[in-house]
């Protein structure tokens, strides 16, 4: 059944082996714009940075050039303030007043920054019609697509250019590509190689994407030579995707001889270790690349959790007391150790960010946390709060922290009390609203939840996280037909409402109603909640229902990686692999599934022993 937000205590930190993702993605949307307005020379951005305010009020009765800077002062207005709706109409006008390659391609990167995939496929079509063939604009087209979800889209639309490609020298003759061709050999070609080798590396990330390692394969002839430091990343995605590690090593590693100081490279060669079975090997990857990008702090924690699961957590405690850097990492750090069960370890780390600089309210925040992980021991967490007084600038978190400690403890009246308390002292803070009606909830007195917050809704008409909490007051009555219309009321209200989009979505799907708006709806959420594990199960579910089963072996197992642990989720997983034929991840899923004693272990039980036959 669809997933409401949960009251449970959500304090313990998040970092940890399965947040972190190992290889990054070197060509997603960011990376993507960044490299598109590289090649474009983003024509607009002389023009928008010469914006002096609203000096005309009527731009058609302007000459030509006129209403260009005119649109162009609108565009950087919109900018500024974030209005999208305006954005496109100064866009569209420009384009009408001067259809260039150019303009096509700086409107398609702006709409893409701005998530307007609707408009930016519609422009970047309408620009290959006029430029057929013209690579920068059939990336943008591509990535409007697989942004959306319509991953086979953009595969055949990149597909089409790299089989009909014929790059033009300087001299304005076509010229083939021959395999190997080394871009610096071609001075007057090099920009069309770029732009060709940048749509040949997008649809090999798409075919690993779509685990299809033989098309991707196949594609790397086609490149310039493995001197491109991005082929030779690719190269090493596909051959660890194939199991050949040894080989992915070996290109990783010429990799990082080209490239040194790439943090990227040694992320690779760290997670790749990982694979190997090589802990020390990924420590001392991920350390590298940890000196050369000390902001990447996922790689600290990547390093803490290496040595705790080679059973050397002294190594861990060790490796905080030397690197963390400030005392905010030293207390998230005892917060992982105490989420691994090392909750000593973590009472010790903290005392050590005491001496590192750490104030002592966030230290007894840190604590409490510690107290709740180490046997659910709520009334020593409840301690560490109570001395944080209304003075102190932590007292509207520790409230809050206190609430929710009482609703896990089921002492729901002592929560409601509190809820209270917040609402009067922080009143501009919907949370202890909600905490309230969560208090009322738990004891199944739906009423007087609805009325906590129909009132906090006079105050906050049309907020969404109140008509979010409402929907799941009703969907916890018993009114899953109320939930979905007030759902489907903040959908309309905010059509990027990730929670919302994924109650609808997934509500769609385990009905098997309008599946392809389910999909629709959950591709947004997770562009809005990328690290979601619940919304990720929720598009992994839509793809299979609609027999997309390789996208939807990827969505579960992004889920997985991200720390999904609900045994509906281990569920989905098994359903998938069974119905990809992978019938030993298939019962390790159903397995997963009956650990976690969900409350349909016989039908779970039943499909794991049919495929043990």
């Amino acid at each position: 059944m669809p997933r409401p937000s949960s009251f449970g205590f959500h304090g313990s930190f998040p970092f940890g082996a399965q947040s972190f993702g190992g290889i990054t993605p070197r060509l997603c949307l960011p990376f993507l714009s960044v490299m598109l307005l590289t090649l474009c020379g983003f024509s607009m951005a002389a023009c928008a940075a010469s914006h002096s305010g609203g000096i005309f009020t009527k731009a058609q009765a302007l000459s030509p050039e006129a209403q260009r800077l005119y649109h162009y002062l609108v565009l950087s207005d919109a900018t500024i303030e974030g209005d999208s709706p305006s954005a496109v109409r100064a866009l569209k006008s420009l384009i009408r007043l001067d259809s260039s390659r150019e303009l096509y391609r700086d409107a398609g990167t702006i709409l893409l920054n701005w998530k307007n995939y609707g408009e930016a496929k519609k422009i970047t079509a309408e620009g290959l019609q006029k430029y057929p063939g013209d690579a920068i604009l059939t990336l943008l087209l591509a990535t409007s697509h697989s942004e959306t979800g319509e991953t086979q889209a953009a595969i055949q639309l990149l597909t089409r250019f790299v089989n009909t490609y014929k790059p033009t020298t300087a001299k304005g003759k076509n010229a083939t590509l021959p395999a190997g061709t080394n871009a610096t050999q071609n001075a007057g070609n090099e920009k069309s190689l770029q732009e060709y080798a940048a749509v040949v590396n997008e649809l090999v990330r798409l075919h690993l994407k779509d685990n299809n390692l033989q098309k991707a394969g196949e594609l790397l002839p086609r490149l310039p030579t493995a001197e491109n430091p991005q082929t030779m990343y690719l190269q090493a995605r596909i051959l660890q995707s194939t199991g050949k590690l040894d080989e992915a090593k070996t290109v990783l590693q010429d990799l990082s001889k080209a490239t040194p100081e790439d943090p990227e490279v040694w992320i690779d060669l760290g997670y790749l270790a990982e694979k190997r079975q090589k802990p020390d090997e990924a420590v001392q990857a991920y350390s590298t690349a940890y000196s050369l990008a000390p902001e990447a702090q996922e790689l600290f924690f990547r390093i803490i959790v290496l040595h705790i699961e080679a059973k050397e957590p002294q190594k861990a405690v060790e490796f905080i007391k030397q690197r963390g850097e400030t005392p905010g990492i030293i207390i998230q750090s005892a917060l992982l150790l105490s989420e691994r069960d090392l909750h000593d370890l973590a009472r010790q780390v903290l005392e050590f960010a005491k001496t590192a600089g750490a104030k002592a309210d966030e230290v007894a925040m840190a604590l409490s946390i510690v107290y709740l992980n180490d046997g659910d021991n709520t009334e020593k967490a409840l301690e560490q709060l109570t001395p944080i007084t209304p003075q102190n600038p932590l007292y509207e978190e520790a409230l809050e922290r206190r609430t929710r400690l009482h609703l896990v403890a089921k002492q729901f009246a002592k929560a409601a009390t509190l809820a209270r308390e917040g609402q009067n002292a922080f009143k501009e803070n919907t949370v202890f609203w909600e905490l309230e009606a969560y208090a009322s909830m738990a004891e199944r007195r739906f009423d007087n939840a609805r009325k906590i917050i129909a009132t906090a809704l006079k105050t906050f008409p049309g907020n969404e996280d109140l008509l979010y909490t409402m929907a799941t007051v009703e969907d916890e009555a018993g009114n899953p037909k109320k939930a979905m219309r007030l759902m489907e009321d903040i959908i309309a209200q905010n059509p990027r409402n990730s929670r919302a989009l994924n109650y609808v979505g997934y509500s769609l799907a385990e009905a098997g109603k309008d599946l392809p708006r389910a999909l629709k709806l959950l591709t947004v959420a997770v562009q809005e909640d990328p690290g979601a594990w619940q919304i990720l199960d929720s598009l992994a579910w839509a793809q299979y229902r609609l027999g997309n089963y390789k996208e939807a072996w990827g969505s579960i197992r992004q889920s997985i990686e991200l720390g999904a642990d609900e045994p509906t989720i281990w569920e989905h997983y098994g359903d998938i692999a069974r119905a990809l034929k992978k019938k030993d991840e298939a019962i390790k899923g159903y397995d997963e599934a009956l650990k976690r004693s969900p409350d349909n272990a016989v039908e779970i039980r039943k499909k794991r022993d049919a495929l043990n036959k």
